[in-house]
């Protein structure tokens, strides 16, 4: 399958959540964890530099180690906003864009629409809003999917404007598992 497919990433994650066990506001830093990814917030000494590649957070592979480095003041501050960013490095981690795309690209790229960020965004929308929790999210009203899932305003308008794009999708790649078409 090509990696830069609607069928990769939604077989990716369709799979991650399958085997993760993703549920109602997942532990991610739990999750990083048990897949040994370690979580390390900006060092003070190297705080503007790591600022300077990203506000939020990044993803360094060394070896078969991954080390996703976050800004800490989203964890103190805006900790939805950190549990997105958690997300999307988990979705670059496990879509294996560390692999497709150079290291270098991938932390200090002003493309944010590039396949790889358009991925790592949706892989971490599924991963914090799940599709099996639709009937939920149309009968809740924003704070309680909120508080429930622990994710901001801003995700839960962006995942409900998407929601039916990643369901259509999702039952074309399970018709295509089904019928043996999948390449």
């Amino acid at each position: 399958m090509n990696w830069k497919s609607k069928d990769y990433l939604y077989y990716k994650i369709m799979q991650f959540s399958h085997e993760n066990k993703i549920g109602v506001n997942t532990n991610l830093e739990k999750l990083c964890r048990e897949k040994s990814w370690y979580l390390i917030p900006y060092p003070e000494d190297k705080f503007q530099t790591f600022m300077s590649i990203s506000k939020d957070g990044f993803t360094i592979k060394d070896g078969n180690n991954f080390f996703i480095m976050y800004n800490p003041e989203l964890r103190n501050k805006c900790y939805e906003r950190y549990r997105f960013t958690i997300a999307h490095e988990i979705g670059h981690i496990y879509l294996y864009h560390h692999i497709y795309v150079d290291n270098y690209i991938l932390m200090h790229s002003s493309d944010k629409k590039g396949i790889w960020e358009q991925q790592a965004d949706i892989f971490a929308q599924n991963l914090l809003l799940p599709i099996k929790y639709k009937k939920f999210y149309k009968t809740n009203s924003q704070k309680v999917i909120k508080n429930t899932f622990c994710v901001s305003a801003e995700m839960i308008n962006t995942r409900m404007g998407k929601m039916y794009h990643d369901e259509l999708f999702t039952r074309k790649l399970i018709t295509k598992i089904r019928n043996g078409t999948l390449n």
